[in-house]
């Protein structure tokens, strides 16, 4: 008989309240906000690897290797970005989400990559019909980067040239994240991922709870 996991995803789903939980209550106190900051590359990593565990524990070497391909895709997008301005518009990473590589923090493909899973999952648990799955997906995506926004900016992810989110972002992030999704049915037929829709509501729901009572809207 095999052995059941001890990390189901209903432990998963405990562990991710708990960190999360822990992560806002940091952001909220000023004296442990810059530890907060100092470990935000460190949580977005391990949060991401805790989610794709029921996945490496089976041995999901399509799934894997997507989001490898994923990964780095999405790190040359945002390297491309950086240096031209051309994808997202005129903007810079901030020392808030770690070590970088050409400009681009090494964590921020990680990051796309968990954000879309997380996106597609969701949407395959909305609608039945897998063909416009991706489309919701992009939209999603684009929603959750409509939120962030303005605290990766007081935080210090990133900032923009002028100080204003150009309306070319939005359109980058819905046309990106769509394409990524479309590929995203071909490595996973089977189900949705219980820990990979509650990492990505606990992202939306942390960073609109920083926005309403840290950065103030």
């Amino acid at each position: 008989m095999e052995r059941k996991p001890f990390l189901t995803d209903r432990v998963l789903v405990v562990l991710m309240m708990c960190f999360f939980v822990v992560g806002y209550i940091g952001h909220l106190i000023p004296v442990t906000l810059d530890l907060m900051l100092l470990l935000t590359p460190i949580f977005l990593l391990g949060m991401g690897i805790l989610v794709l565990y029921p996945f490496i524990r089976k041995k999901d070497i399509p799934l894997l290797v997507w989001a490898l391909v994923m990964y780095i895709l999405t790190f040359t997008i945002e390297a491309l970005g950086v240096w031209t301005g051309a994808v997202f518009g005129e903007y810079e990473y901030g020392p808030t989400l770690g070590p970088g590589l050409f400009g681009v923090p090494l964590v921020i493909g990680f990051n796309w990559v968990m954000v879309v899973m997380g996106a597609m999952e969701l949407s395959m648990f909305i609608v039945r019909d897998r063909r416009i799955c991706p489309v919701i997906a992009g939209a999603l995506a684009t929603l959750f980067d409509v939120v962030l926004e303005p605290v990766a900016i007081e935080l210090d992810y990133w900032t923009w040239e002028g100080g204003s989110i150009p309306v070319q972002n939005y359109v980058a992030w819905f046309i990106i994240a769509t394409l990524m999704a479309t590929t995203y049915p071909f490595v996973r037929r089977d189900g949705v991922s219980k820990p990979l829709i509650v990492y990505l509501m606990l992202q939306t729901v942390l960073f609109l709870l920083i926005r309403a009572f840290i950065v103030g809207g």
